[in-house]
């Protein structure tokens, strides 16, 4: 079986302002809670980056279920690798408008023999290694009791697309 990845964009629609991705997000890390996930350390940059621009009351709502979640689940939050760049070229081919960090990213996926679970529709061009998220069941599936707990209160902070 391939190593997970998931990107920032997957982990912060846990909190969309859209109720369909919010909840396809949510159930995809409920449905994966006991796997192993991985996620760059720039991803999780990326996420801090966000919701360090709320306000602190927001922030204050979603740090504990983060923290909480990143404890209990098996995120594993790694750096790039060595192959982060030997795929860049063909990758540039690919789409010549894929930013830095997405030709570091996807590269470090494929030379992993990774899949990373993006929303970004760009990187979905690279289906050998992007998937989009499963179908979900339709109702929105529940972390155990204290981490629910927590999710519902992180829910005062929501991000766009």
């Amino acid at each position: 079986m391939k190593n997970i990845y998931v990107d920032s964009g997957v982990f912060l629609a846990m909190h969309s302002i859209d109720e369909k991705i919010r909840v396809t997000c949510k159930n995809f890390f409920v449905a994966n809670f006991s796997k192993q996930l991985f996620m760059l350390l720039e991803d999780v940059g990326q996420c801090d980056a966000v919701i360090w621009k709320e306000e602190r009351e927001l922030q204050d709502a979603y740090y504990p279920f983060m923290d909480n979640l990143h404890t209990l689940m098996k995120i594993e939050r790694v750096p790039y690798n060595k192959g982060a760049l030997e795929n860049i070229d063909e990758l540039r081919i690919i789409d010549s408008s894929f930013s830095i960090s997405d030709l570091l990213t996807l590269s470090h996926v494929k030379a992993s023999g990774a899949v990373l679970y993006t929303l970004g529709v760009s990187r979905l061009k690279i289906d050998s290694i992007c998937k989009a998220l499963p179908e979900q069941e339709a109702s929105e599936l529940s972390f155990e009791q204290q981490l629910e707990r927590l999710y519902q209160e992180s829910l005062k902070l929501r991000v766009g697309q």
